[in-house]
């Protein structure tokens, strides 16, 4: 995934660093539960995308919705919804952060 996508996502979208945090954990989880998937090249810019989304609905009050997602990700509004489903059903439905993977000292407090 090259540098310059993951800088334009992050600067257009402004998320706080506790979502970025929360997107990266999420996606571990995703890998961990599902260690046999494999994705096919491209679909890195998907996961980060959806998993910067679902951190930001959990944590944030005020949230961008999938349309805005869409947009500024370059994904098809179709593919970040039929995504967000398939990572929700991949982590089992889970976006509570607790235990050996909750390094942050700040969302572990808070039971994300």
């Amino acid at each position: 995934m090259p540098r310059w996508w993951v800088l334009a996502i992050l600067s257009r979208t402004r998320v706080t660093p506790s979502v970025i945090f929360l997107a990266l954990m999420f996606i571990y989880r995703l890998k961990t539960l599902n260690p046999t998937v494999e994705g096919i090249a491209g679909t890195e810019y998907k996961l980060l995308t959806v998993a910067l989304m679902l951190g930001n609905k959990f944590l944030d009050d005020s949230t961008y919705t999938s349309k805005v997602w869409a947009e500024v990700s370059g994904i098809s509004l179709d593919d970040i919804r039929v995504m967000e489903i398939e990572f929700l059903g991949g982590m089992r439905y889970s976006l509570l952060a607790a235990g050996s993977i909750c390094t942050s000292e700040y969302l572990c407090s808070n039971q994300v």
